[in-house]
């Protein structure tokens, strides 16, 4: 038998240090999310239809709570 599955972990970038919204690895908090399924594109399907905002190529992501409140991640420089 065969088994496969993908796992997204997702913890939110937004860069506030005052805004503590990602937990603990014991207590999570709004600013992480995980979601399991057969693939990749499922995977982020089901966190987008969650609430949250994943960048394309998958670098950053922005949490249901920070989307809500109108936040956005800035722009990076490269």
């Amino acid at each position: 038998m065969v088994i496969g599955g993908y796992s997204l972990d997702l913890y939110c970038d937004f860069p506030d240090e005052a805004y503590k919204h990602r937990g603990s690895p014991g207590y999570p908090g709004d600013g992480v999310g995980d979601f399991a399924a057969e693939s990749g594109p499922v995977a982020r399907s089901l966190a987008r239809r969650a609430g949250w905002k994943i960048e394309r190529g998958g670098r950053r992501a922005l949490c249901p709570m920070c989307q809500r409140l109108g936040r956005v991640l800035p722009v990076i420089n490269h």
